[in-house]
């Protein structure tokens, strides 16, 4: 009777979870059709595409929610803040619109920090949902503190050449540098420790492939950014007039989302 019942259980919970995949495909493509229609500002199409499902995907999973809070402003903040100084200062893009008048170093718009920890908690809520099968509740594995020592390490060092040159930190090719050694590297050496982890990862790599895609065609037609620069290894267009470059497409769309949980599953979690 108790494998029956638990049997039950098990099927109705794997059917409300294909509804809610359904919902999590839908409602991307929802919010592009009313943000491209009513011409919706940079940050208002940022916290409708982001929040809504978050809040979503916390309700489903409560128990999670401030690891994923603490893991996200952790990594997100600090990563995003140098990333997009960096990028910004080799003038590679720039952002078009933003509602805050005050910017990180004079270059950040505030809407980049808040956009790298979306982009984690995200990630983490669907991974932790749809694909982790071993899930654990534990605030914080043993191997935080080196996250914690690693991000301390890289901002201090940003800062210290901040301050050095005078802002002046030019470094080209940031895409294929931060691809190679923050995302590709980690990947290998974790898909090659631990291969059960290789399916996870190309699941939450092709919807976040399609999450990424929405978000950013949707963001350069409304013009609310714009790639420029030569550092890039090629370009490519979408819909005749959105220009992209081939690196962030490989970095951001096909990488990222399967980064985040690289680090998530190697310093938070049990790599199962």
């Amino acid at each position: 009777m108790k494998r029956v019942v638990k049997k039950s259980v098990n099927e109705i919970s794997r059917s409300w979870k294909k509804i809610d995949l359904i919902l999590m495909i839908i409602y991307p493509v929802v919010v592009m059709a009313f943000s491209l229609l009513f011409k919706f500002h940079g940050f208002l199409w940022m916290i409708l595409f982001y929040i809504p499902p978050s809040i979503y995907l916390s309700l489903k999973n409560r128990k999670y929610i401030k690891k994923a809070i603490i893991f996200s402003i952790l990594l997100g903040v600090p990563f995003e803040i140098m990333f997009e100084y960096i990028g910004h200062k080799a003038g590679s893009w720039i952002i078009l619109q933003t509602i805050f008048s005050f910017k990180i170093f004079g270059l950040v718009p505030l809407e980049a920090p808040i956009w790298g920890a979306l982009t984690l908690y995200i990630t983490i809520m669907f991974y932790e949902y749809f694909l982790n099968k071993h899930p654990t509740d534990r605030l914080k594995h043993p191997r935080f503190r080196y996250l914690i020592a690693l991000v301390t390490i890289l901002f201090t060092i940003f800062l210290f050449f901040y301050f050095v040159r005078n802002g002046e930190i030019n470094i080209k090719y940031i895409y294929v540098i931060w691809g190679l050694s923050m995302v590709i590297i980690p990947l290998l050496l974790e898909v090659i420790s631990y291969p059960k982890l290789i399916k996870k990862f190309v699941y939450i790599g092709l919807y976040f492939f399609y999450f990424s895609a929405i978000f950013e065609l949707t963001s350069l037609k409304l013009g609310h950014w714009r790639w420029m620069g030569t550092d890039f290894v090629g370009w490519f267009t979408v819909f005749g007039d959105v220009k992209l470059p081939i690196d962030n497409l490989l970095a951001w769309w096909v990488f990222l989302a399967v980064a985040i949980v690289t680090y998530y599953e190697f310093f938070d979690d049990d790599q199962k």
